[in-house]
């Protein structure tokens, strides 16, 4: 196990703020949205004002702000395998945040009032055995009435779908517009490109689901596209979409691609 703020100590931070954006920025616009909404919903129950957050699947621990910003003083452990992200990771120095380079198939898993995985479960969940194990962990080191809160893709909804997607017509998919006066490239992104050859594409939310509660879970899901919707007679919720998202309309492809993550709320409730 290679504890990242080691060995990466005099590595520089990357400029996150000086990158130029994407074509998929729009949809990323939506997917940070989504964490945040998730965030402020679901976390006003936690037991203590200090939680300790597990993140599975952390990329380069960049959500640990998220939580700093809800929850001043929390402890943050994120588990990732790629060791080039973690050693991206603007928080790497901090005194309450720990970054393992391992899988989170493997990885010790310590004690936790709310774990998070947002977009990094998929590959423990790829099998029915897998799955119950990966759900039989969480269960072991989540706190009582702790949460797991995260998200993934639809795997059922993208395999039904996708060998019927005509990638010329499709209004969710990045087109690849030259940059003018920049080195990077536009890429083309479809659903097809994305899942034909992984195992994620194959999880399926209703057998997540009904594998957490036959552990005594309570459970709730939406799809990004749902919960966005379901969060728009906010009034504290439509100034967060405008301060992350913008005022301008957002492009029919980037809703209509939001129809294939599912977001969700895993409850472990005190048994009675």
């Amino acid at each position: 196990m290679l504890s990242i703020e080691r060995t990466y100590q005099h590595k520089q931070a990357c400029a996150h703020k000086k990158r130029h954006l994407r074509k998929s920025h729009a949809f990323t616009s939506l997917t940070n949205y989504v964490k945040e909404c998730l965030i402020l919903d679901n976390t006003n129950m936690c037991r203590t004002s200090t939680p300790r957050v597990v993140d599975l699947g952390c990329g380069r621990g960049a959500d640990f702000i998220r939580f700093e910003r809800r929850f001043p003083g929390v402890n943050y452990t994120g588990i990732d395998m790629s060791e080039n992200m973690l050693s991206q990771g603007p928080f790497r120095h901090h005194d309450r945040v720990r970054l393992i380079c391992q899988s989170i198939e493997t990885a010790s898993l310590p004690t936790a009032d709310i774990i998070w995985s947002f977009m990094g479960m998929q590959n423990a969940c790829s099998t029915r055995s897998k799955l119950k194990t990966f759900l039989g962990r969480i269960n072991d080191c989540l706190e009582t009435d702790g949460i797991f809160l995260g998200a993934f893709p639809n795997g059922t909804r993208i395999l039904r779908d996708m060998h019927h997607l005509d990638d010329h017509k499709q209004l969710y998919r990045f087109c690849p517009i030259p940059a003018p006066n920049r080195q990077e490239k536009w890429y083309s992104f479809t659903l097809k490109d994305a899942y034909e050859n992984l195992q994620e594409a194959a999880i399926s939310p209703a057998e997540v689901f009904d594998c957490a509660k036959t552990l005594g879970f309570e459970v709730q899901a939406l799809s990004f596209a749902e919960y966005i919707r379901s969060c728009a007679s906010s009034s504290d919720k439509s100034e967060l979409f405008s301060k992350i998202v913008g005022d301008a309309e957002v492009p029919a492809w980037a809703m209509r691609l939001a129809e294939y993550y599912t977001c969700f709320v895993i409850r472990k409730r005190t048994v009675t």
